[in-house]
This record gives C-alpha cells, sequence and structure tokens, in this order.
C-alpha cells in the first residue's frame, strides 16, 4: 500500500536528514554501501544510495511489512 500522509511526513524528513548527514560526512555514505555481498555501481552517487537504502530499511521494518492482518 501507499504511505499515508503522516507516514509520507516521516520518511521525507529521514530522507532529508540522511541527505544532510550524509552530504556533511560522504565517508559515512561510502561505508555504508560497502556492507554486504553486492558492491554498488561505480555510476551510483553514494551519498543517494546510502540514503534510499536507509529509506528501504525503515519500510521494511515497518509492521506491515513483517505482518500480514
Amino acid at each position: 500500500r501507499k504511505p499515508n500522509g503522516q507516514e509520507l511526513d516521516v520518511l521525507e524528513k529521514q530522507v532529508r536528514r540522511h541527505l544532510e548527514r550524509y552530504r556533511t560526512n560522504p565517508q559515512d555514505a561510502h561505508q555504508l554501501i560497502q556492507l554486504g555481498e553486492s558492491k554498488p555501481e561505480p555510476k551510483f552517487d553514494a551519498i543517494e544510495l546510502a540514503t534510499y537504502t536507509l529509506l528501504a530499511s525503515t519500510m521494511l521494518k515497518m509492521d506491515e511489512t513483517l505482518t500480514r492482518n
């Protein structure tokens, strides 16, 4: 399902917060995207990739993703 208004606000704030953090500390973004088995494509911006990696993680941890009503 699509996020409701309140959920969308939270997700948008999270994106802005992570973008700000990684623009200030790009080495943190590079460190995050090196985790895991697959390595990122060099053509992708590390700051955006790290930001959206955390956003996806947040969405996948939502109760509705974990359990179905």
